[in-house]
This record gives C-alpha cells, sequence and structure tokens, in this order.
C-alpha cells in the first residue's frame, strides 16, 4: 500500500468514525421511551418582539401527557405517529431545534449558542442528543445530560417534557 493510498484509506475511516459520532442509533438505544408529561413551555430564544405568540396553545399542552413507544406516539395535538423511525443524533447547540441556534448566529455572530442553549433550559449542558421521529408532523426531542428532561420547539414556544 503507497504512503497515498494509506493516507486515503485513514481519511475513510476517520471520516466513518466521525459520521458515526454524529448519527447515532436508533430505537434500540430506546433511552427515550416511555411516558412524558408536559411540564413548562417558554417563548423560544428566536421569538422576536413583532413575533404574535399565541398563549393558548401552550396552557392547552401543559400537564397533558405523551406516550413514546417503538412502534407509536400518542399524545395530543399533533403527536400522534403510527410507525416512528426514530434517529439519534449527537452533536453541540448548532443541532438543537433543527439548527435554529445555528441560523441565530449565522445571522448575528454575537449570538453565543450555548447561551441561547441556557436560555432555553439546558443550564449545564454542552453535549445534546435529539431525537428525530420521522413523522408527518416531526417534534424533534432534545436531551441534554439528564435523560429524564427533554426539550422541543413547536410554534415559537420551547416545551419541558418530564419523564413520568
Amino acid at each position: 500500500m503507497t504512503i497515498v493510498t494509506r493516507a486515503a484509506a485513514f481519511a475513510f475511516a476517520a471520516s466513518l468514525c466521525l459520521m458515526g459520532g454524529a448519527v447515532g442509533s436508533h430505537a434500540e438505544d430506546a433511552f427515550y421511551l416511555g411516558k412524558w408529561k408536559i411540564a413548562d413551555a417558554k417563548p423560544a430564544p428566536w421569538v422576536l418582539p413583532s413575533d404574535q405568540l399565541d398563549p393558548s396553545e401552550p396552557k392547552g399542552l401543559i400537564g397533558k401527557t405523551i406516550e413514546i413507544n417503538a412502534g407509536s406516539i400518542a399524545g395530543p395535538g399533533d403527536f400522534p405517529c403510527q410507525k416512528p423511525e426514530y434517529q439519534v443524533i449527537e452533536g453541540g447547540p448548532e443541532m438543537l431545534f433543527q439548527g435554529s441556534f445555528e441560523n441565530m448566529h449565522a445571522d448575528d455572530p454575537s449570538q453565543d449558542m450555548m447561551k441561547l442553549a441556557a436560555q432555553s433550559g439546558f443550564t449545564k449542558d454542552t453535549h445534546f442528543r435529539t431525537v428525530v421521529t420521522g413523522c408527518e408532523y416531526d417534534v424533534d426531542m432534545s436531551f441534554g445530560a439528564d435523560d429524564n428532561t427533554a426539550r422541543f420547539a413547536l410554534n415559537n414556544y420551547i416545551y419541558t417534557i418530564t419523564r413520568e
């Protein structure tokens, strides 16, 4: 094997390792399965003063239960889903809420993504896991270090859910 071939093989192997770290497992690491109560809602950091938020939406969801099973998701509103295709993605704050913090930082470099994560409730976290459901109304749930608390964004609110 030539030096160039070895270097190419090493680069390919390294890229596979990096991809494996960014896109995680499926339902076999099912730390997210179970019953979850919607505990809280706050306006998302990307909400502008001119944005009109519907205060009745969180009032209608707080206290409700979402049940996440391997083959389905049950819950209020748009949560019900048959045959979800779970994927766990790991990374930093740039990937939270479908890249919203990264977009904010790109628009205004003074926006610190870790501070935005802390404003959203991730006060002690630097590494995150997001569960993508693959459902029609894809509400992704993001976890920090605590597997018993997650957050999701919906209509410019950040909701906190806790394991029951």
